[in-house]
């Protein structure tokens, strides 16, 4: 299970756990059991499974009294990376899936790189240039459009890895100082 857990496979390493728990029933109330499955829940972003698990691990050191408060009442919020690429895919020209997913900078930049092309393009059809209209304005609108969407998607999915990352760490911090002890 620590294996699975050290490279990276949080999924496999709880269900090692559980496997263990199993066939050794009494393994399953082991301090040692109990840290790795909830850091193996934590990586999975599995919290609500975990903060049952906690709960069992602080009674495990401490009895029926917590000494400190529970870390999972401030679980992170996510971000939808569907959403954030539907938001850029139904509201064009908008930035909007960039900032749903919490980049302002290019949620803005995104917008005025489609409308500046739009408009370069429709400008171009208005003086009778089709050719540059269509295949510049239309074109590199084209792009961005569909380069918005995945990159909407992107950074919502960067923004779910940060904020996971920023709450596992201070979990593992607040696990450790609790085993020390």
């Amino acid at each position: 299970a620590l294996n699975a857990y050290l490279a990276h496979q949080p999924d496999q390493a709880f269900s090692k756990l559980e496997t263990i728990g199993f066939f050794y029933p009494d393994s399953a109330s082991l301090k040692d059991i109990l840290l790795l499955k909830i850091l193996s829940l934590n990586e999975a972003r599995r919290w609500k499974a975990a903060d049952t698990v906690y709960t069992r691990l602080i009674r495990a050191y401490y009895g029926n009294v917590p000494p400190q408060e529970n870390p999972y009442l401030n679980i992170p919020r996510l971000k939808n990376p569907e959403t954030a690429e539907k938001l850029s895919a139904y509201l064009p020209l908008t930035g909007a899936g960039e900032f749903y997913a919490g980049s302002i900078k290019e949620g803005m930049l995104n917008a005025l790189f489609q409308i500046g092309l739009l408009s370069f393009g429709v400008y171009n059809v208005i003086i009778e240039h089709y050719i540059t209209g269509i295949l510049i304005g239309a074109g590199g609108y084209a792009s961005f459009y569909n380069g918005s969407k995945r990159r909407a998607k992107k950074l919502a999915e960067l923004y779910n890895e940060r904020k996971t990352v920023e709450f596992n760490t201070k979990l593992r911090e607040r696990l450790m100082a609790l085993i020390k002890k």
